[in-house]
């Protein structure tokens, strides 16, 4: 049994990626039951943060209550998951469009630099969320309150996707030079070429999410 030496929270969210990861990669189905006991085994913690993981997935809309206070998994067709990949490219387009208004990339430049810095390629949950970071402070600097917010509200399932997608790479290395290409032409002041490689990132995104979702598809198909 796994013990884990750290606040409740921190906890809990790392049993609602334990618990997205497995909807998305598909070891949790729709109207799967979540049972608080098997969580509490898995993270030998009480039951208060599995409670606190299921309330919060419940409100992010990846889990459903139902009646006698079960809570299954609502789980994501292929063409919701395609659907959610596409719109954090439209916001991400949106976002730079803004950007590309801002005369004054210094601390966007040193920020991404710094997140740059600390991407592992060797560690794909590391490189994932450092990812998912890099993306979110572009984002951010859009200084769009809509925007943030609609982007940070799907992260949690978007980082499952991130992880998805880079078990879909066999060479994080195109990624991890897009990081810095992009980094690259920001500090240079040509941001329309920055956002050109930011849109073939997103794009090599998109085609692995694809890749994923079509073998799922056939393994299904070969199932049945």
């Amino acid at each position: 049994m796994a013990e884990y030496k750290i606040d409740n929270n921190a906890i809990s969210n790392i049993i609602m990626e334990d618990i997205v990861n497995d909807i998305i990669l598909g070891k949790l189905k729709p109207g799967d039951k979540l049972i608080e006991a098997k969580y509490a085994e898995k993270f030998g913690v009480s039951r208060a943060p599995i409670r606190e993981a299921f309330n919060t997935l419940t409100i992010e809309g990846i889990v459903v209550k139902v009646p006698r206070k079960e809570t299954v998994v609502k789980g994501y067709t292929n063409e919701e998951i395609w659907d959610l990949v596409r719109i954090r490219k439209f916001l991400e387009d949106l976002a730079f469009e803004k950007v590309v208004t801002n005369t004054r990339l210094t601390n966007l430049v040193h920020d991404l630099k710094n997140i740059e810095s600390k991407m592992d390629m060797f560690n794909t949950k590391d490189y994932a969320k450092l990812n998912q970071e890099f993306h979110l402070r572009i984002i951010s600097e859009s200084e769009s309150d809509v925007l943030i917010a609609m982007y940070t509200r799907m992260a949690r399932l978007l980082l499952s996707l991130q992880l998805v997608a880079i078990m879909e790479t066999k060479n994080l290395s195109n990624s991890h030079e897009e990081h810095k290409n992009i980094i690259l032409m920001l500090e240079q002041g040509n941001i329309l070429e920055a956002q050109k490689v930011l849109n073939q990132h997103n794009e090599a995104f998109l085609q692995n999410i694809k890749n994923h979702l079509l073998k799922k598809e056939n393994e299904i198909f070969q199932q049945n």
